[in-house]
């Protein structure tokens, strides 16, 4: 397998200048713009972390392209507008990865990985000036709810706030289940989310991803609704009356 990164890099940066070169560049590349390629963006994220899961090396392969094309093309975009250049952004992300990485590229030493975590938080804060008012701040609002709660959980458990053992957070999650069945309706909502809350703590001390773990099961379910719905319509020649009334409930 020949390592040809910079020929292959430099082959990619000139079809994305050339797709964005006015008049001869692409008509659609070039009426896009960072908040217009943002779809595009998430969209191509996922479909790499469904690539990775199926372990379909072509396709990972593929969808790694598709994201890296979004990636650079926003970049270059700045670069258009003279914010920045994509060479900035190269050189941006290679000096925070030499200066977070001291027991690699410097001569500090480590013992583990948690002291390595440990260290590239310090230098974020300490170095780099990356410190907010909370050990909570930083945390994007443009995270979905579930990788929101995660990444909050996360940074609470560094200052302790966090359950010893996964037995105690399910004790809490009883708690709060009788809390809901005795609830008024009102407040049966703010019950329901601290007890998600608590499911996504008990994961997290399990030690997966709740989003991955979360599609797995959607496609077993999926695969279930659809034997289903393919037994369903095998039956409705001959028992059309109780098929009609139960095909709408199947993809």
């Amino acid at each position: 397998m020949e390592n040809n990164y910079l020929t292959e890099f430099e082959n990619f940066i000139k079809i994305i200048i050339a797709l964005r070169t006015p008049v001869t560049g692409c008509p659609w590349d070039l009426e896009q713009t960072p908040l217009t390629l943002l779809p595009n963006l998430i969209e191509e994220t996922y479909e790499v972390v469904e690539a990775v899961n199926s372990n379909d090396f072509e396709h990972i392969k593929e969808e790694l392209g598709d994201l890296l094309l979004n990636t650079l093309m926003i970049s270059y975009i700045h670069e258009q507008e003279k914010k920045f250049t994509i060479g900035d952004v190269l050189k941006d992300i290679s000096e925070k990865l030499v200066r977070r990485h001291p027991h690699v590229f410097g001569t500090v030493s480590v013992k583990d990985s948690a002291q390595v975590l440990e260290n590239w938080d310090n230098i974020k804060e300490n170095v780099e000036g990356k410190k907010g008012s909370s050990v909570l701040d930083g945390i994007p609002k443009s995270f979905a709810p579930l990788e929101y709660a995660n990444k909050l959980q996360k940074k609470a458990a560094k200052v302790g706030f966090d359950w010893d053992s996964v037995s105690d957070i399910f004790k809490k999650i009883d708690e709060e289940m009788k809390l809901i069945n005795n609830r008024n309706p009102n407040l049966k909502n703010k019950e329901f989310e601290f007890k998600n809350f608590m499911e996504i703590n008990s994961q997290k001390l399990l030690r997966f991803r709740d989003y991955f773990k979360k599609a797995n099961v959607r496609d077993k379910i999926l695969k279930r609704k659809q034997n289903v719905a393919k037994s369903v319509r095998t039956i409705d020649s001959m028992y059309p009356d109780l098929a009609k009334n139960y095909i709408c409930y199947f993809p």
